[in-house]
């Protein structure tokens, strides 16, 4: 029976109600071989029963290591930040670290809350996917005296460790695909704000685009939160279709790519229905939906295993070189682009 008062239990209370010495009993709830199998087994079931909860911020004041690390994102009502931090928490999991996860979303000062606050908590390391309103946080990680890795955003110019993908790359990667897939006039869906690596996205299609003929830019960031502003880019999105015939649209992640095409279904789900997507991010991975969306990719379980591997890696060698690893992209047709068969 689990004791349910509001007195902690101590390994001295495990020890009163079996006999053995406190070092016996430490050792036989470590597993250590040095204790017979039968005490070990004896002194578990009755730590059980006293309802004994190992005291890990004592362990971590006599070892002086939390064996945590912070992940600060950026609004977890985004599926992709959802999807970064279950490929963080498997990482750290297998090297035996916990993940202590903020949300900034997607504010300065709230970033910088969340950087003092993981440091006073004494983690050993911080993965941030930053929000780019300034560089004020890197100041911050610079001064903390722990290990730090920028994950998927980066600022150009500051020699920091770095995880990404070759956003570039992508950007160009979706103008392509919806040319192939017949569209000769498109619409870029982009986000109101500064993010380096979803400037990368727009610069790199806009390389690719603007020689077939102009783009239509439309700032379309947090539809989700705005109902008239998912119907103001709805409607001119049907605007551009129907005086000026553009059928492709790539918007700049697929949270935005899918939130338009069901504006768009609430406006008019015949054309709707014609029209061509594409997004970054591939959430479909993780989180399946009846309105799947062809999306440029990164192997982000890889991505996060990177800057997992890299903050163990200073924790460990007490140092080193900043580092800066860059993955490939590619393209997942989920026939989007293809309005008319979706």
């Amino acid at each position: 029976m689990v004791n349910i008062s509001k007195k902690r239990v101590t390994l001295r209370d495990v020890a009163e109600r079996t006999g053995y010495s406190l070092n016996t009993i430490s050792r036989a709830l470590k597993n250590l071989d040095i204790v017979a199998p039968s005490t070990s087994e004896e002194i578990r079931k009755v730590a059980m029963e006293l309802g004994y909860v190992p005291n890990q911020a004592a362990r971590m004041l006599r070892s002086g290591h939390t064996r945590a690390i912070a992940l600060i994102v950026g609004s977890l009502l985004n599926p992709f930040f959802a999807m970064i931090f279950e490929h963080i928490r498997q990482a750290a999991e297998e090297s035996g670290y916990t993940i202590m996860l903020f949300s900034a979303n997607e504010n300065d000062a709230r970033e910088q809350a969340s950087i003092q606050a993981a440091l006073e908590y004494g983690v050993e390391g911080i993965i941030l996917v930053p929000c780019q309103q300034s560089d004020a946080c890197i100041s911050l990680l610079e001064h903390g005296g722990v290990p730090f890795v920028l994950l998927c955003r980066e600022f150009v110019g500051r020699n920091v460790n770095y995880v990404g993908c070759d956003e570039l790359t992508a950007g160009r990667m979706a103008a392509r695909h919806l040319y192939e897939a017949g569209h000769e006039r498109l619409i870029y869906l982009r986000d109101s704000g500064f993010v380096a690596g979803i400037e990368q996205r727009r610069q790199g299609f806009l390389e690719v685009a603007e020689p077939h003929g102009p783009v239509h830019q439309i700032a379309a960031a947090a539809l989700d939160s705005h109902l008239e502003k998912r119907r103001a880019v709805a409607r001119e999105i049907l605007r551009l279709h129907r005086e000026e015939g553009y059928t492709g649209v790539a918007a700049f992640c697929d949270a935005v790519a899918r939130t338009a095409i069901l504006a768009l279904r609430e406006e008019d789900p015949q054309t709707a229905a014609s029209l061509g997507f594409i997004g970054f991010d591939d959430i479909d991975s993780i989180a399946p939906s009846p309105l799947p969306i062809c999306s440029v990719r990164a192997d982000y379980s890889a991505m996060c295993r990177r800057a997992v591997e890299m903050i163990l890696d200073k924790v460990n060698l007490d140092g080193g070189s900043p580092e800066r690893t860059v993955f490939p992209v590619e393209v997942c047709c989920r026939k989007s682009c293809r309005g008319d068969e979706r």
